[in-house]
Protein backbone atom coordinates (compact mmCIF):
# COMPACT_ATOMS: atom_id res chain seq x y z
CA UNK A 1 0.00 0.00 0.00
CA UNK A 2 2.88 2.49 0.94
CA UNK A 3 3.98 2.07 -2.72
CA UNK A 4 0.40 2.97 -4.04
CA UNK A 5 0.99 6.35 -1.38
CA UNK A 6 3.80 7.46 -3.24
CA UNK A 7 2.11 8.03 -5.99
CA UNK A 8 -0.23 10.35 -4.26
CA UNK A 9 2.21 13.27 -3.60
CA UNK A 10 -0.92 15.81 -3.77
CA UNK A 11 -1.24 14.55 -0.25
CA UNK A 12 2.39 15.03 1.04
CA UNK A 13 3.84 16.55 4.45
CA UNK A 14 6.45 17.92 1.67
CA UNK A 15 7.02 18.44 -1.96
CA UNK A 16 9.25 14.81 -1.55
CA UNK A 17 8.65 13.49 1.47
CA UNK A 18 4.70 11.39 2.54
CA UNK A 19 2.93 9.13 3.84
CA UNK A 20 3.97 6.04 1.59
CA UNK A 21 8.08 7.23 1.34
CA UNK A 22 7.53 6.88 5.65
CA UNK A 23 6.05 3.41 4.99
CA UNK A 24 8.31 2.53 3.01
CA UNK A 25 10.70 3.80 5.29
CA UNK A 26 9.75 1.65 7.98
CA UNK A 27 9.92 -1.32 6.03
CA UNK A 28 13.47 -1.30 5.23
CA UNK A 29 14.08 -0.32 8.53
CA UNK A 30 12.36 -3.41 9.96
CA UNK A 31 13.92 -5.02 7.13
CA UNK A 32 17.49 -4.14 8.62
CA UNK A 33 16.60 -5.54 12.04
CA UNK A 34 15.16 -8.55 10.19
CA UNK A 35 18.49 -8.95 8.48
CA UNK A 36 21.32 -8.64 11.43
CA UNK A 37 18.97 -10.21 14.10
CA UNK A 38 18.92 -13.61 11.84
CA UNK A 39 22.58 -13.45 10.27
CA UNK A 40 22.38 -17.46 10.44
CA UNK A 41 19.43 -17.38 7.64
CA UNK A 42 20.87 -15.18 4.93
CA UNK A 43 18.31 -15.16 2.00
CA UNK A 44 20.19 -13.24 -0.34
CA UNK A 45 21.63 -15.36 -3.29
CA UNK A 46 23.56 -15.37 -6.77
CA UNK A 47 20.17 -14.21 -8.28
CA UNK A 48 20.18 -11.28 -6.25
CA UNK A 49 23.65 -10.22 -7.06
CA UNK A 50 22.15 -7.30 -9.58
CA UNK A 51 19.75 -5.21 -7.71
CA UNK A 52 22.45 -5.81 -4.47
CA UNK A 53 25.66 -4.28 -6.95
CA UNK A 54 23.30 -1.16 -7.33
CA UNK A 55 22.41 -0.97 -3.95
CA UNK A 56 26.10 -0.96 -3.49
CA UNK A 57 27.16 1.04 -6.19
CA UNK A 58 24.78 3.70 -4.57
CA UNK A 59 26.21 3.62 -1.35
CA UNK A 60 29.64 3.43 -2.07
CA UNK A 61 29.94 4.93 -5.26
CA UNK A 62 26.92 7.50 -6.00
CA UNK A 63 25.99 9.07 -2.36
CA UNK A 64 30.19 10.41 -1.92
CA UNK A 65 29.88 11.31 -5.25
CA UNK A 66 26.93 13.32 -5.00
CA UNK A 67 28.67 14.95 -1.78
CA UNK A 68 31.46 16.05 -3.28
CA UNK A 69 29.74 17.47 -6.09
CA UNK A 70 27.06 19.53 -3.90
CA UNK A 71 30.10 20.34 -1.50
CA UNK A 72 31.84 21.97 -4.82
CA UNK A 73 28.86 23.32 -5.82
CA UNK A 74 27.71 21.78 -8.99
CA UNK A 75 24.27 23.02 -9.91
CA UNK A 76 21.82 20.28 -10.18
CA UNK A 77 23.53 18.11 -7.18
CA UNK A 78 20.79 16.79 -4.82
CA UNK A 79 21.70 13.99 -2.61
CA UNK A 80 17.70 14.00 -1.58
CA UNK A 81 17.85 12.11 -5.29
CA UNK A 82 20.31 9.51 -4.31
CA UNK A 83 18.07 8.69 -1.33
CA UNK A 84 15.38 8.42 -3.28
CA UNK A 85 17.22 6.10 -5.78
CA UNK A 86 18.27 4.11 -2.98
CA UNK A 87 15.29 3.97 -1.03
CA UNK A 88 13.64 2.29 -4.38
CA UNK A 89 16.24 -0.47 -4.55
CA UNK A 90 16.20 -1.04 -0.71
CA UNK A 91 12.36 -1.76 -0.77
CA UNK A 92 12.94 -4.47 -3.18
CA UNK A 93 16.12 -6.22 -1.29
CA UNK A 94 13.89 -6.01 1.87
CA UNK A 95 11.22 -8.11 0.01
CA UNK A 96 13.89 -10.64 0.28
CA UNK A 97 15.12 -10.33 3.73
CA UNK A 98 11.56 -9.87 5.26
CA UNK A 99 10.53 -13.19 3.07
CA UNK A 100 7.04 -11.56 2.93
CA UNK A 101 5.04 -12.97 -0.43
CA UNK A 102 5.99 -11.73 -3.40
CA UNK A 103 3.07 -12.43 -5.30
CA UNK A 104 0.61 -10.86 -2.38
CA UNK A 105 2.51 -7.58 -2.43
CA UNK A 106 2.26 -7.26 -6.22
CA UNK A 107 -1.44 -7.92 -6.60
CA UNK A 108 -1.93 -5.34 -3.66
CA UNK A 109 0.00 -2.57 -5.96
CA UNK A 110 -1.88 -3.32 -8.22
CA UNK A 111 -5.41 -3.31 -6.55
CA UNK A 112 -3.91 -0.44 -4.26
CA UNK A 113 -2.95 1.96 -7.02
CA UNK A 114 -6.46 1.19 -8.63
CA UNK A 115 -8.09 2.12 -5.72
CA UNK A 116 -6.14 5.54 -5.08
CA UNK A 117 -6.32 6.39 -8.65
CA UNK A 118 -10.19 5.87 -9.18
CA UNK A 119 -10.87 7.85 -6.40
CA UNK A 120 -8.89 10.37 -7.53
CA UNK A 121 -10.94 10.67 -10.44
CA UNK A 122 -14.33 10.21 -8.51
CA UNK A 123 -13.77 12.23 -6.21
CA UNK A 124 -10.38 14.36 -6.61
CA UNK A 125 -11.75 17.37 -8.16
CA UNK A 126 -9.15 19.91 -9.94
CA UNK A 127 -6.78 18.89 -7.87
CA UNK A 128 -6.46 15.00 -9.62
CA UNK A 129 -6.06 17.26 -13.45
CA UNK A 130 -3.05 18.81 -14.62
CA UNK A 131 -4.67 22.34 -16.43
CA UNK A 132 -8.09 20.57 -16.55
CA UNK A 133 -6.57 18.18 -18.82
CA UNK A 134 -4.91 15.73 -18.02
CA UNK A 135 -5.94 13.16 -15.41
CA UNK A 136 -2.65 13.08 -12.55
CA UNK A 137 -4.20 10.62 -9.84
CA UNK A 138 -3.13 12.37 -6.98
CA UNK A 139 0.31 13.01 -8.71
CA UNK A 140 1.77 16.35 -9.64
CA UNK A 141 2.60 14.74 -13.29
CA UNK A 142 0.51 12.91 -15.30
CA UNK A 143 3.73 11.15 -16.36
CA UNK A 144 3.81 9.48 -13.03
CA UNK A 145 0.56 8.49 -13.31
CA UNK A 146 1.89 6.63 -16.93
CA UNK A 147 4.52 5.12 -15.15
CA UNK A 148 2.52 3.37 -12.94
CA UNK A 149 -0.25 1.82 -15.10
CA UNK A 150 3.21 0.88 -17.25
CA UNK A 151 4.55 -0.76 -14.21
CA UNK A 152 0.96 -2.06 -13.27
CA UNK A 153 0.88 -3.49 -17.01
CA UNK A 154 3.75 -5.61 -16.74
CA UNK A 155 2.93 -6.66 -12.99
CA UNK A 156 -0.08 -8.15 -14.33
CA UNK A 157 1.57 -10.90 -16.50
CA UNK A 158 3.71 -11.92 -13.41
CA UNK A 159 1.24 -12.44 -11.03
CA UNK A 160 -2.03 -15.09 -10.83
CA UNK A 161 -5.11 -13.45 -11.34
CA UNK A 162 -8.66 -15.38 -12.74
CA UNK A 163 -8.53 -14.52 -16.60
CA UNK A 164 -12.00 -12.58 -16.27
CA UNK A 165 -10.46 -10.30 -13.12
CA UNK A 166 -7.05 -10.00 -15.24
CA UNK A 167 -8.40 -8.32 -18.14
CA UNK A 168 -10.78 -6.35 -16.13
CA UNK A 169 -8.19 -4.94 -13.56
CA UNK A 170 -6.40 -4.28 -17.54
CA UNK A 171 -9.00 -2.56 -19.10
CA UNK A 172 -8.97 -0.48 -16.28
CA UNK A 173 -5.69 0.75 -16.08
CA UNK A 174 -5.16 1.35 -19.94
CA UNK A 175 -8.46 3.70 -19.03
CA UNK A 176 -6.44 5.65 -16.70
CA UNK A 177 -3.53 5.71 -18.99
CA UNK A 178 -5.42 6.89 -21.55
CA UNK A 179 -6.99 9.91 -19.48
CA UNK A 180 -3.47 11.07 -18.50
CA UNK A 181 -3.01 12.22 -22.41
CA UNK A 182 0.51 10.89 -22.00
CA UNK A 183 2.49 10.33 -24.78
CA UNK A 184 4.86 8.34 -23.04
CA UNK A 185 2.19 5.69 -21.80
CA UNK A 186 1.00 5.37 -25.72
CA UNK A 187 4.39 5.11 -27.03
CA UNK A 188 4.75 1.87 -24.75
CA UNK A 189 1.58 1.05 -25.13
CA UNK A 190 1.36 0.89 -28.73
CA UNK A 191 5.31 -0.91 -28.38
CA UNK A 192 3.53 -4.07 -26.54
CA UNK A 193 0.91 -4.16 -28.05
CA UNK A 194 3.08 -4.46 -31.25
CA UNK A 195 5.74 -6.62 -29.44
CA UNK A 196 3.20 -9.05 -28.52
CA UNK A 197 2.06 -9.36 -32.15
CA UNK A 198 5.28 -9.89 -33.45
CA UNK A 199 6.62 -12.85 -31.08
CA UNK A 200 3.97 -14.68 -32.17
CA UNK A 201 4.70 -14.80 -35.63
CA UNK A 202 8.41 -14.42 -36.21
CA UNK A 203 10.70 -17.15 -35.27
CA UNK A 204 13.13 -16.76 -32.13
CA UNK A 205 16.22 -17.11 -34.69
CA UNK A 206 15.33 -14.33 -36.48
CA UNK A 207 13.78 -11.75 -33.94
CA UNK A 208 16.97 -10.70 -32.46
CA UNK A 209 17.52 -8.88 -35.47
CA UNK A 210 14.35 -7.19 -35.96
CA UNK A 211 12.88 -6.08 -32.35
CA UNK A 212 14.75 -3.02 -32.13
CA UNK A 213 13.71 -1.49 -35.96
CA UNK A 214 10.23 -3.11 -35.35
CA UNK A 215 9.44 -0.49 -32.47
CA UNK A 216 9.89 2.45 -34.49
CA UNK A 217 8.12 1.40 -37.74
CA UNK A 218 5.68 -0.21 -36.20
CA UNK A 219 4.76 3.31 -34.77
CA UNK A 220 5.65 5.48 -38.11
CA UNK A 221 3.21 2.77 -39.84
CA UNK A 222 0.03 2.90 -37.70
CA UNK A 223 0.73 7.01 -38.08
CA UNK A 224 0.26 6.34 -41.64
CA UNK A 225 -2.43 3.94 -42.20
CA UNK A 226 -4.87 5.07 -39.15
CA UNK A 227 -6.91 7.76 -40.63
CA UNK A 228 -6.48 10.82 -37.92
CA UNK A 229 -4.43 8.90 -35.57
CA UNK A 230 -0.95 10.87 -36.55
CA UNK A 231 -2.83 14.07 -35.74
CA UNK A 232 -4.22 12.61 -32.27
CA UNK A 233 -0.63 10.86 -31.18
CA UNK A 234 0.96 14.55 -32.33
CA UNK A 235 -2.15 16.65 -30.50
CA UNK A 236 -0.91 14.45 -27.30
CA UNK A 237 2.66 14.84 -27.64
CA UNK A 238 2.35 18.68 -28.21
CA UNK A 239 0.04 18.55 -24.82
CA UNK A 240 2.69 16.40 -22.89
CA UNK A 241 6.03 18.30 -24.68
CA UNK A 242 4.97 21.52 -22.72
CA UNK A 243 6.54 24.01 -24.99
CA UNK A 244 8.87 21.17 -27.70
CA UNK A 245 11.85 21.45 -24.90
CA UNK A 246 12.51 17.57 -25.42
CA UNK A 247 15.13 18.12 -27.97
CA UNK A 248 17.14 20.74 -26.28
CA UNK A 249 17.06 18.87 -23.14
CA UNK A 250 17.83 15.57 -24.53
CA UNK A 251 21.22 17.60 -25.88
CA UNK A 252 22.14 19.84 -22.90
CA UNK A 253 21.82 16.27 -20.59
CA UNK A 254 24.38 14.60 -22.86
CA UNK A 255 26.12 18.21 -23.02
CA UNK A 256 26.38 17.71 -19.39
CA UNK A 257 27.32 14.00 -19.39
CA UNK A 258 30.10 14.75 -21.61
CA UNK A 259 31.35 17.66 -19.38
CA UNK A 260 34.72 16.90 -18.27
CA UNK A 261 36.68 13.62 -18.46
CA UNK A 262 35.50 11.69 -15.32
CA UNK A 263 31.77 12.92 -15.90
CA UNK A 264 32.15 10.62 -19.03
CA UNK A 265 32.91 7.65 -16.67
CA UNK A 266 31.53 8.15 -13.25
CA UNK A 267 29.06 11.15 -14.15
CA UNK A 268 28.35 14.09 -11.48
CA UNK A 269 26.46 12.51 -9.32
CA UNK A 270 22.65 12.22 -8.07
CA UNK A 271 20.12 15.23 -9.54
CA UNK A 272 19.47 16.71 -12.32
CA UNK A 273 21.99 18.65 -14.69
CA UNK A 274 20.42 19.19 -17.98
CA UNK A 275 18.56 22.53 -19.22
CA UNK A 276 16.47 24.68 -21.78
CA UNK A 277 19.37 27.12 -21.96
CA UNK A 278 22.11 24.95 -21.09
CA UNK A 279 23.64 21.87 -19.30
CA UNK A 280 23.14 22.44 -15.22
CA UNK A 281 20.18 24.44 -14.98
CA UNK A 282 18.80 21.40 -12.78
CA UNK A 283 15.93 20.00 -15.06
CA UNK A 284 16.01 16.38 -15.84
CA UNK A 285 16.55 15.46 -19.62
CA UNK A 286 13.56 13.62 -19.61
CA UNK A 287 15.20 10.38 -20.87
CA UNK A 288 16.20 7.63 -18.50
CA UNK A 289 19.27 6.83 -20.43
CA UNK A 290 20.33 10.21 -21.04
CA UNK A 291 19.58 11.00 -17.19
CA UNK A 292 21.49 8.19 -15.74
CA UNK A 293 24.47 8.72 -18.06
CA UNK A 294 24.65 12.11 -16.88
CA UNK A 295 23.85 11.53 -13.37
CA UNK A 296 26.56 8.27 -13.48
CA UNK A 297 28.16 8.11 -16.49
CA UNK A 298 29.32 4.73 -18.14
CA UNK A 299 30.02 3.08 -14.74
CA UNK A 300 26.27 4.38 -13.58
CA UNK A 301 24.50 3.09 -16.75
CA UNK A 302 25.85 -0.50 -16.27
CA UNK A 303 25.14 -0.21 -12.98
CA UNK A 304 21.29 0.81 -13.37
CA UNK A 305 20.74 -1.30 -16.37
CA UNK A 306 22.06 -4.13 -15.69
CA UNK A 307 19.13 -5.39 -14.09
CA UNK A 308 16.71 -4.30 -16.79
CA UNK A 309 19.07 -5.77 -19.48
CA UNK A 310 19.20 -9.23 -17.68
CA UNK A 311 15.37 -9.52 -17.23
CA UNK A 312 14.73 -8.81 -21.03
CA UNK A 313 17.68 -11.35 -22.18
CA UNK A 314 16.09 -13.91 -20.06
CA UNK A 315 12.43 -13.31 -20.62
CA UNK A 316 13.70 -13.49 -24.10
CA UNK A 317 15.70 -16.97 -23.73
CA UNK A 318 12.53 -18.78 -22.48
CA UNK A 319 10.04 -17.19 -24.41
CA UNK A 320 8.10 -14.87 -21.69
CA UNK A 321 6.74 -13.19 -24.59
CA UNK A 322 3.65 -10.87 -22.63
CA UNK A 323 7.00 -10.36 -20.03
CA UNK A 324 9.13 -9.17 -22.75
CA UNK A 325 6.49 -7.20 -24.82
CA UNK A 326 6.21 -5.66 -20.91
CA UNK A 327 9.90 -5.16 -20.86
CA UNK A 328 10.01 -2.94 -24.10
CA UNK A 329 7.19 -1.20 -23.23
CA UNK A 330 8.52 -0.10 -20.03
CA UNK A 331 11.79 0.64 -22.04
CA UNK A 332 9.62 3.05 -24.40
CA UNK A 333 8.19 4.30 -21.92
CA UNK A 334 12.01 5.83 -19.85
CA UNK A 335 12.56 7.19 -23.39
CA UNK A 336 10.67 9.76 -22.31
CA UNK A 337 10.20 10.20 -18.62
CA UNK A 338 12.79 9.25 -15.64
CA UNK A 339 11.81 6.52 -13.84
CA UNK A 340 14.99 5.99 -11.47
CA UNK A 341 13.23 8.02 -8.50
CA UNK A 342 10.08 5.86 -7.87
CA UNK A 343 10.07 2.56 -5.75
CA UNK A 344 7.41 0.83 -7.88
CA UNK A 345 10.07 0.97 -10.70
CA UNK A 346 12.56 -0.70 -9.17
CA UNK A 347 10.29 -3.59 -7.24
CA UNK A 348 8.84 -3.84 -10.70
CA UNK A 349 12.05 -5.10 -12.16
CA UNK A 350 12.72 -7.27 -8.95
CA UNK A 351 9.45 -9.13 -9.20
CA UNK A 352 10.46 -9.80 -12.91
CA UNK A 353 13.73 -10.84 -12.55
CA UNK A 354 12.00 -13.19 -9.62
CA UNK A 355 9.39 -14.65 -11.85
CA UNK A 356 11.98 -15.34 -14.35
CA UNK A 357 14.11 -17.30 -11.75
CA UNK A 358 11.07 -19.39 -10.58
CA UNK A 359 10.22 -20.33 -14.54
CA UNK A 360 13.67 -21.35 -14.79
CA UNK A 361 14.24 -23.15 -11.80
CA UNK A 362 11.51 -25.07 -12.34
CA UNK A 363 12.16 -25.94 -15.89
CA UNK A 364 15.40 -27.13 -14.61
CA UNK A 365 13.63 -29.24 -12.19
Amino acid sequence: MSIALVLQTNIRITSSFGVGEIGLGLFVLYAVFMYFGKLDQDRLHDRHKPILFLFCYLILVLFPLTILHSVFGTVGSSISDCLAYALGVAVALSVVVTDVNRGTVTRAIIIFTLLFVSYQYLFGGEDSWYYSVRFTGGANNPNQLALYIVCCILLLTIVDFRPRTKMALLAAIVFFGFCSLSDAFLASLMSVAGMVLLLKIVPKKYLVYIVVPFIFIFIITMFMIVEGLNEKVLGVWVAADEGDTRTVLYANGLNAWLSSFFSVFIGNGAGAFSGNGGPFESSESHNLIIDILSIGGLLGFYAFYYLFAHNMWVAYRIRENYVFSGLIGLFVFSLFHFTARQPLYWFTLFAVSEHLWQLRYRSKE
